[in-house]
Formats: C-alpha cells, sequence, structure tokens
C-alpha cells in the first residue's frame, strides 16, 4: 500500500494553479471550506481514513468539519453548502470544489486516489477529475 503524503507547500500549489487563485490565502481559504464540507458530508469515520492520506493541515480541515451523523447529500447539495459556507455563489463554489479535490488526483498516487475515491459517493468522483482543456480559438 501506497503510504506516502505529499507536503502542503504542493498540495496547495495544486490548488493554486488548478484554481487560478490571485494568492496563497484565497487558495487556503477554499482548502478549509471545501474540505470542511465534505468532512461533514462523509462522516467522522471516513473523514478521518482520508485524513490519512492528505497533507496534515488539509486532513484537520477534514476532520475539524466531520460530525458523527453523516448527512445524505448529493453532489448539488454539497456546492450548495460550499457556497453557503463561502458566502459566495454556487458555481464559484463548484469551481472550488474542483480545484480543493482535483489537487488531490494531481498530488497523490494512482493507488491513493482510488482508495479516496473507493471512500466517496460517487457522483463525487467529477471533482478529481483533470481540469478541461480548451483549445486556443475556442
Amino acid at each position: 500500500m501506497d503510504t506516502h503524503v505529499i507536503d502542503y507547500a504542493t498540495y496547495l500549489a495544486a490548488v493554486r494553479g488548478r484554481g487560478g487563485y490571485d494568492d496563497r490565502q484565497c487558495a487556503e481559504d477554499a482548502v478549509h471550506t471545501v474540505l470542511g464540507v465534505l468532512g461533514r458530508r462523509l462522516g467522522r469515520s471516513m473523514a478521518r481514513e482520508l485524513a490519512t492520506q492528505l497533507p496534515s493541515v488539509a486532513g484537520e480541515a477534514l476532520i475539524a468539519g466531520s460530525a458523527e451523523r453523516t448527512p445524505t447529500w448529493d453532489v448539488s447539495t454539497f456546492v450548495t453548502r460550499v457556497a453557503q459556507a463561502a458566502g459566495t455563489l454556487e458555481e464559484e463554489a463548484a469551481l472550488d470544489a474542483a480545484a480543493v479535490l482535483g489537487a488531490i488526483a494531481d498530488t497523490v498516487s494512482d493507488t491513493q486516489l482510488k482508495g479516496i475515491l473507493s471512500r466517496i459517493p460517487s457522483d463525487y468522483a467529477r471533482f478529481f477529475e483533470p481540469p478541461e482543456r480548451v483549445e486556443p480559438g475556442q
């Protein structure tokens, strides 16, 4: 089993790159908000398990948001909760979720990514996909 955990600076750089954030603080705010809401959705046990595969600061944000009882939100409710927590529109919250969760996919091994995806509802997987590439002139 692959147990390598990336460092927070590398993870945060991936979040900034995916999200196009102007500064580190904006990226950190997105990390804490998205992972806090995801932790609430996953529940304490699953959040703790997933946190072991993340940099400690990110894992702590995930666990801090978790609760004993797990709500059964679909992905659109997840995005709504991220928007409410961040005080943004849902479109921006979806972009934040894609940046934060997609950066996990960018920075962990394939084995770790498969482990993460096996622990979350399948409708969340779209946030872990590579960013869309836009061809010049489109």
